[in-house]
């Protein structure tokens, strides 16, 4: 079976590394992922999908004026080679599975993984609203299949009544908990970071992006740094702020805050968290918390992040972004010490919430052979 997936590109994103991890479950069973792209070159993730019999094709992100050639390239490409397409390109998705109904594609999925919360979609001006509801209505027609990782997101991409109706299949941004399963000691992982023995470790992991909201994080540890200076924070990610953020870190003077960049070893940087932080202006459901659960890392994330995975206050705790750094550093500082550190605990509470890969890729497999609908 071939599945042509449809995002942006294959870098280290949280929607690709939630692709990835399924590639990797479904490659052995016969499944082959494909993949449309808006940009061509080598990717963080190409050579690994290479590797399992991926071929790759890039069509441009079109412009309002190419936009029915763009349908009619997807509708060529689909035509004959691709019985089902999955899209991950939110709002866009409605053109690029237009394309895949006129190539012929049986199966047309959908797939949202990120929005603004109902409240906030509330907030949006009136042009926008109309383009949204227009994005719901080209979806529901040209999919056959609509996903989601979250209700959140859901209401998102394909509108609160379809939600409420039950009309929307879930498939949670699930991890391989094997990878979590690290073999060296926290202490020669700290070492080799330059970490003192008992220095506490902040953790957050996100492209650096504005979204993820990482000049207020840095705002918010900075303060925390007068709670305990005896700690450092960690961020993994790389993108386009890298250089706004830079600049907010010197204007601080802080050097206990570290860029780490673009990180192929985060289950052995999570080994060392003693938290894990998310201040993003809005979420899905963040893989990268996710992947801090199932190391057994308790998190504290943005009040705009979704709900679903609030598994209580000894596991997942919010705080307002409205708040001022230093009231949310205090929230931590007074926190964490209630906050349980259990892989085993927080695997099964993933585990029975169906973000274990196993379960997630079942559920997926069942779609793409067209045993839900």
């Amino acid at each position: 079976m071939k599945v042509l997936h449809v995002l942006s590109k294959l870098e280290k994103g949280g929607a690709e590394s939630r692709i990835l991890e399924m590639q990797r479950n479904l490659s052995p069973k016969g499944v082959v992922f494909d993949y449309l792209l808006r940009e061509g070159g080598d990717h963080f993730y190409t050579k690994e999908a290479a590797g399992m019999g991926s071929t790759f094709h890039v069509i441009p992100q079109p412009g309002i004026r190419s936009m029915f050639r763009y349908i009619r390239r997807v509708r060529d490409l689909v035509k004959g080679n691709y019985d089902v397409v999955h899209s991950h390109l939110s709002v866009f998705s409605g053109f690029v599975l237009l394309g895949a109904k006129l190539g012929g594609a049986k199966i047309r999925i959908a797939h949202s993984r990120s929005g603004p919360l109902p409240s906030e979609i509330k907030k949006f001006p009136l042009k926008r609203k109309i383009l949204l509801h227009f994005y719901h209505f080209l979806i529901r027609h040209t999919a056959t299949h609509r996903v989601s990782c979250s209700s959140d997101a859901a209401i998102y991409l394909y509108g609160e009544k379809d939600v409420k109706k039950g009309r929307i299949l879930y498939i949670r941004n699930a991890v391989d908990f094997d990878r979590f399963n690290v073999s060296e000691s926290k202490e020669t992982i700290k070492e080799r970071y330059g970490i003192e023995p008992e220095t506490e470790v902040l953790v957050s992991v996100g492209n650096l992006l504005p979204v993820k909201n990482h000049v207020y994080l840095a705002d918010v540890f900075h303060a925390y740094r007068k709670l305990n200076p005896n700690s450092v924070l960690l961020i993994a990610g790389e993108g386009p702020e890298r250089e706004r953020i830079e600049e907010k870190l010197k204007e601080l003077g802080d050097d206990h805050i570290v860029l780490l960049g673009r990180c192929d070893t985060v289950p052995a940087l999570l080994s060392i968290a003693d938290c894990f932080v998310m201040t993003s202006k809005y979420e899905g459901v963040p893989g990268a918390a996710i992947e801090a659960l199932a190391s057994g890392v308790p998190c504290f994330l943005s009040d705009k992040i979704t709900r679903d995975i609030d598994f209580g206050e000894d596991v997942t705790r919010y705080f307002s972004i409205e708040l001022d750094p230093a009231e949310v550093a205090k929230i931590i500082f007074d926190g964490r010490n209630g906050m349980r550190h259990d892989k085993a605990a927080f695997q099964k509470i993933l585990y029975d919430s169906g973000y274990e890969i196993n379960v997630a890729c079942a559920e997926m497999l069942k779609i793409y052979e067209g045993r839900v609908k």
